[in-house]
């Protein structure tokens, strides 16, 4: 049954995904049935955290949806339009993305596995399939905006063309009598990047770099483009925003209008003071300065987006970007006029195509194992990057005038300017910090005492097996915004993916000094995966068999491990690491995901403290866990539920949550309140604050 027009006026986007779903198992307009739960998306509401909302936006989506076997879907037919109904906004979207999927096929069978992701991805903006190792690398060696259709993408695509049209207009008998040759390769290079932007499926950074183009074209044909560059750009930048005005929180956006910004001063104030007379030493220190200038402009939002600074990106530009750009890039181009004659032809192309970008790649690989490219840095204030871009704005400005010593002005200031980039962050408070992050259905716990410049971790949140994990979205950027590039101490309660799924991720990021974790055998994929990690990394590791008392100045930190040697019918939830933190006479509980039986074993052994300050409730506030003598026992002034938003388990209990307000317990949780945290003072006032305030 198709949909009428009634009903396309009501649909919304949704993001599904299919677990186990191959390429060609769902086509561009297929009208499917399946059965799943809807969910809106939402943010982590931890500070520094990935923002997931913002992201689906800009996409204009807000639902999601999964489903965990492509069996789950039935394909009820599929939308084949009418040529009048193509042009239907509804539906000409459907249509487009049937022909990329077509020619991503014929693709697909001309590339190796390896390279066809990384040439899905230069020629249709395709990034989906490009592995997470691949990613790495380019990031690491600062030519990750290869990977997009960048502004850079588009002004190559549209020279190459516009190149060869021009030649052949050239030699065209009285061409240059009848038109401008000029302008009229101008406005039919416009018509093929808008083509070629259709190709991409009209993605948002190819529209940004196609309306870029469009508007300093058009200034160009007015015969106005050298003088009015600056307001040129931001003609252009108002275009952008009015079309979509949720760009302005586009990382790309941001960084292409400030690359092409500084570009433009750098050309407009210092350039032109230059004379080179060898054109080719000419082309080389062009391309040189600008890859300086877009590395120097960009480096504090690459710096507070990212947490991370490659060291080598001018040279990693320097040498990869020729190739990709003046080799790859218009071989893959050319490939698709090629495609249209003779489809052997073109298939061996790609077949080249494919040995240049595999021994690329390899070449990338080697360089990233053998030479630190990259380097883990604190991202700067708001107010830091300010006054960056107003002293480097000050600094060009001055070189108008004619100062003695300009050349040793704007030498200095810029290496004034990129130092403000990694100034420490000074951590003032005087007493500890501890953190209850908000990781969706899991559990992570941050513990800083800001004076030793310490910082504990006890778990780490969960990881999905579509490569999601919060470890890297959610507490690595949390870290390294309260100031951190280490952990001195890691500690895993059991190995459950709820608790233990980021682990690997912060164990990539950050130097771990030491890591506690318990006697558990585990055959989870994910804990093997980790151990293997850790193995790899050489951490210190403590196997926790027996009570393990920690003192950090005036903090004491517990681990109490089940200690019965009979080990028969014992979940690992039973045998989970219980954690508590005294400071100034202020308890802190952390009891994972201990249950029943192991709460009474912990209170026949008087291991448990007496009235509690804040208790991180066991199990996420399920049945299994916080028995009534228990809570008897600790009896908390603050009980902290770590859960999800709507979470499927339906997780806390009500029941749970009637017994602790029972005890006056004062009630928090991730899921209502985001991230909560517990400031102790070193005069032993506690207080309590939380992301969210509902």
């Amino acid at each position: 049954m198709y949909p009428d027009q009634k009903r396309l006026n009501h649909c919304q986007l949704i993001s599904l995904t299919v677990k186990k779903a191959y390429l060609d198992q769902l086509l561009p307009g297929d009208i499917i049935r399946f059965k799943t739960k809807l969910k809106t998306i939402k943010n982590y509401n931890t500070p520094a955290a990935f923002n997931r909302i913002l992201w689906w936006q800009q996409k204009d989506i807000k639902i999601s949806a999964y489903c965990n076997n492509p069996i789950n879907i039935t394909i009820l037919g599929r939308l084949h339009p009418t040529l009048l109904k193509t042009i239907d906004p509804r539906i000409w979207p459907i249509t487009l993305e049937y022909l990329r999927f077509k020619l991503l096929n014929r693709i697909k069978k001309g590339f190796s596995y390896e390279s066809f992701p990384l040439a899905s991805a230069l020629l249709l903006g395709i990034k989906d399939s490009i592995p997470d190792t691949v990613r790495e690398v380019f990031s690491e060696l600062g030519i990750g905006h290869l990977l997009a259709i960048s502004g850079l993408h588009m002004a190559l695509i549209g020279f190459f063309f516009a190149s060869i049209l021009y030649l052949v207009l050239l030699f065209i008998p009285s061409a240059s009598y009848y038109m401008n040759i000029r302008k009229v390769t101008c406005i039919t290079t416009l018509i093929f990047l808008f083509l070629y932007c259709a190709l991409t499926g009209f993605s948002p950074s190819a529209s940004r770099a196609f309306i870029m183009i469009l508007v300093f074209s058009i200034a160009y044909l007015l015969d106005m483009s050298n003088d009015n560059s600056l307001n040129t750009l931001a003609i252009a930048a108002w275009v952008i925003l009015l079309l979509n005005p949720l760009s302005i929180f586009s990382i790309s956006f941001q960084l292409s209008f400030i690359a092409v910004l500084f570009l433009v001063l750098v050309w407009k104030i210092i350039v032109k003071d230059i004379n080179i007379k060898n054109k080719f030493y000419k082309i080389f220190f062009e391309f040189l300065l600008a890859n300086i200038v877009a590395f120097i402009a960009t480096l504090p939002l690459i710096a507070f987006y990212f947490n991370k600074i490659s060291i080598v990106s001018i040279l990693g530009n320097i040498i990869f970007v020729p190739i990709f750009s003046l080799m790859i890039l218009p071989g893959l181009i050319l490939s698709i006029f090629i495609l249209l004659i003779s489809h052997n032809l073109a298939l061996y192309l790609w077949r080249e195509l494919s040995h240049i970008i595999d021994f690329q790649v390899n070449i990338m690989h080697l360089i990233t194992q053998k030479i630190n490219c990259a380097i883990w840095v604190i991202p700067p204030s708001i107010f830091n990057i300010a006054i960056y871009y107003t002293i480097l704005t000050s600094i060009l400005l001055l070189w108008i005038y004619k100062i003695k010593w300009k050349k040793l002005i704007l030498l200095l200031g810029t290496i004034f300017c990129i130092l403000t980039i990694f100034i420490p962050k000074l951590h003032k408070f005087n007493g500890i910090k501890f953190y209850i992050l908000d990781v969706g259905q899991g559990l992570c716990q941050v513990l800083e005492i800001p004076k030793q410049n310490k910082i504990i971790v006890i778990d780490a949140g969960p990881s999905f097996p579509d490569g999601f994990n919060t470890g890297d979205t959610v507490i690595a950027p949390f870290l390294r915004k309260i100031g951190y590039k280490k952990i001195d101490i890691l500690i895993c309660s059991h190995p459950e993916r709820d608790h233990i799924g980021g682990v690997s991720a912060l164990i990539k990021n950050f130097d771990i000094k030491k890591l506690y974790y318990p006697l558990i055998k585990s055959k989870s994929l994910c804990w093997q995966q980790t151990l293997n990690l850790i193995s790899k990394k050489g951490i210190k590791t403590i196997h926790v068999y027996k009570d393990i008392n920690l003192n950090i100045e005036k903090t004491t930190i517990k681990i109490l491990p089940y200690t019965n040697k009979n080990l028969k019918g014992i979940s690992k939830n039973e045998r989970c690491l219980v954690t508590e933190i005294m400071y100034k006479d202020k308890k802190i509980l952390l009891c994972a995901d201990i249950n029943k039986k192991r709460e009474l074993s912990l209170l026949k052994r008087k291991k448990i403290p007496y009235n509690v300050d804040v208790v991180v409730v066991p199990h996420h506030g399920s049945l299994s866990s916080s028995s009534t003598q228990f809570l008897k026992t600790i009896r908390p002034h603050i009980a902290i539920f770590s859960v999800g938003f709507k979470n499927s388990l339906h997780l806390p209990a009500q029941k749970i949550l009637d017994k602790y307000k029972k005890i006056g317990a004062s009630i928090y949780r991730t899921d209502k309140n985001g991230t909560i945290c517990i400031s102790i003072s070193n005069t032993g006032k506690l207080d309590i604050s939380c992301f969210k305030n509902i």
